[in-house]
């Protein structure tokens, strides 16, 4: 008699049984959306609205706001949630439209996981889930409420292709309609469409219904209607199409498609996303070189690939030819989507395949290895959205301060914010805002509390926003208490309680510093030699005076 099997054993009896279990993709899927949800939670700063996402909830209002390109891209589906989440939730906190955003982004994985299963098994989908989930450690999107958009443009034409894979009639309508949302998301969606006429040409029903006709139903609507809005809303849009871009689509392609397969090997976190140009080339050469491979060796490739490949290049060439001059084919939003079309095609590649258990073992290592790298990303990306998030605080509360006098068409500008990302805000849109939905805003006694760099830009704000101004040549009335203020010594600094100051700078002249919220001073202006100059700040909400002090010179001063 054998005696009872040992631990080896067991453990490999039991990991059989796992694989075999139609149950058990399942179970790694809710473990990685657990798990992603989490780590997104944690990553995100939920007081923070980034860049497009506070010029959408400070200007967008209307029926008509909803029908306006957004840097070029109908926003029709996703915009009536955020106008949803603002009137229920208000502006306080973003955490309801990140909420909603995390998963708009787990809805499209589990969408893409239900076509790689129906293509090859529930153990690939699962695969091609956790990459997508994990991907966005690199992908800019993955802490940018935009993300509601990209996701939401995938998951439907990801959707698109599963209702196309039932071949009935009702399954080309659900695609059409799919396809429709897909495009209103995001113009990502023309992609999904050029994909989804790719395989209604490539395979042929057993019914041999006319591919025409399937196209007529299924593309046919969304195209049209795109085309519809375009010529009335659309064409508004600035034009980012040029000579050059056009001349440098084919590099541009060649550089996305490297970016993509890079990021799905956990190489595209960190700083510099273009390093992950540099590692995907080498990746795309040697993917070329094994699809060359399965072409002569391997059983012949279902049409259906054409879809992904279709997909990917018009999705490459048209952010080719549409790229800002910013715009990095390493840039996070394009390779999120890229890297769907990459998986698209891969799983029809290794389709019809027998693969060994050894080939599982070293492709589940690679996915976890690319899981693990990808978390330095969710690490990066939080402490790099940290700072823009506090500054915003920061600023919108100075701009809170100077309410009573600042001008409407004010800007938190970059040279004012110590931000670029803040110059969607202007003075009047962000009150009515403020008014009816609140806002993250610091008050003065928080801004205290803050570090000085963020102080400093405070002080930044309140200067431009008040604005304080020095005037020259103002005659001193009679009957003021007056110093001698210099550059050092018992008189070099002095407290500003009245809105108003006279100075008469000494034979040298004299440059005028001041400070409320940081510890540094910075000048305001000039007095030249001899000369009298005025200097006023406006009335506010903050009862923290003001310090004066001279970066150059001595000058009488006189206040009240």
């Amino acid at each position: 008699m054998s005696g009872p099997p040992s631990l080896t054993g067991r453990l490999i009896s039991a990991g059989k049984r796992v694989v075999a279990s139609p149950t058990a993709p399942l179970v790694g899927l809710a473990i990685a959306v657990v798990a992603a949800l989490a780590l997104n939670f944690w990553a995100r700063h939920h007081d923070y609205f980034f860049y497009d996402q506070y010029a959408i909830v400070l200007h967008r209002y209307s029926f008509h706001d909803l029908l306006e390109p957004t840097n070029g891209h109908p926003v029709v589906m996703w915009l009536p949630v955020f106008y949803l989440l603002r009137e229920i939730f208000g502006l306080s906190s973003a955490l309801p439209f990140e909420m909603v955003s995390m998963l708009a982004m787990v809805a499209a994985a589990c969408v893409l996981f239900a076509y790689l299963s129906s293509r090859a098994d529930r153990w690939v989908g699962l695969a091609g889930a956790v990459l997508i989930l994990f991907i966005g450690a690199g992908s800019d999107p993955l802490f940018w409420n935009f993300q509601l958009a990209f996701a939401g443009s995938v998951g439907a034409g990801i959707g698109a292709l599963v209702a196309l894979n039932c071949g009935s009639r009702r399954g080309d309508i659900f695609a059409a309609l799919l396809l429709i949302g897909s495009v209103f998301f995001l113009a990502v969606g023309l992609s999904f469409v050029a994909a989804a006429a790719a395989c209604i040409l490539a395979r042929r029903l057993p019914q041999r219904r006319p591919a025409l006709a399937r196209l007529a139903l299924v593309v046919g609507p969304s195209l049209f209607l795109y085309l519809a809005w375009y010529l009335t809303y659309g064409h508004d849009s600035p034009s980012r199409i040029s000579l050059d871009n056009v001349i440098a689509t084919p590099g541009f392609v060649l550089k996305g498609l490297s970016a993509s397969l890079a990021f799905l090997a956990g190489l595209g976190s960190g700083p510099t996303t273009n390093a992950a140009i540099v590692w995907g080339l080498p990746l795309l050469a040697g993917l070329m070189a094994l699809a060359i491979w399965r072409l002569a060796a391997g059983p012949p490739i279902s049409p259906t690939v054409w879809a992904g490949i279709a997909g990917g290049l018009s999705f490459w060439v048209l952010t080719g030819v549409n790229r800002p001059i910013d715009g990095s084919p390493a840039t996070g939003r394009y390779c999120f989507v890229g890297a769907v079309f990459v998986l698209l095609v891969a799983v029809e590649m290794i389709r019809g395949l027998r693969l060994s258990r050894a080939f599982a073992g070293i492709a589940t290592a690679l996915i976890l290895v690319s899981v693990v790298s990808n978390l330095s990303g969710f690490r990066y990306g939080r402490n790099t959205l940290a700072a823009e998030a506090a500054n915003l605080r920061v600023t919108l509360g100075a701009l809170d301060i100077s309410r009573q006098t600042v001008d409407s068409e004010f800007l938190l500008a970059p040279e004012v914010s110590g931000s670029p990302f803040e110059i969607v805000v202007d003075a009047a849109s962000y009150f009515k805002a403020e008014d009816r939905y609140g806002t993250p805003a610091l008050g003065p006694r928080q801004l205290l509390k803050q570090p000085e760099p963020l102080r400093a830009n405070a002080d930044s704000v309140l200067r431009a926003a008040l604005p304080m101004t020095l005037t020259a040549g103002a005659p001193r009335p009679n009957g003021l208490e007056c110093i001698l203020a210099e550059r050092s010594g018992p008189r070099a600094k002095e407290t500003i309680t009245a809105r108003q100051a006279w100075l008469r700078a000494g034979p040298n002249g004299a440059t005028v510093a001041i400070r409320r919220f940081a510890r540094r001073y910075a000048p305001v202006g000039t007095i030249e030699p001899n000369q009298t100059a005025k200097l006023s700040i406006p009335p506010d909400r903050s009862s923290v005076p003001w310090q004066l002090s001279l970066m150059r010179g001595k000058a009488r001063l006189c206040k009240s």
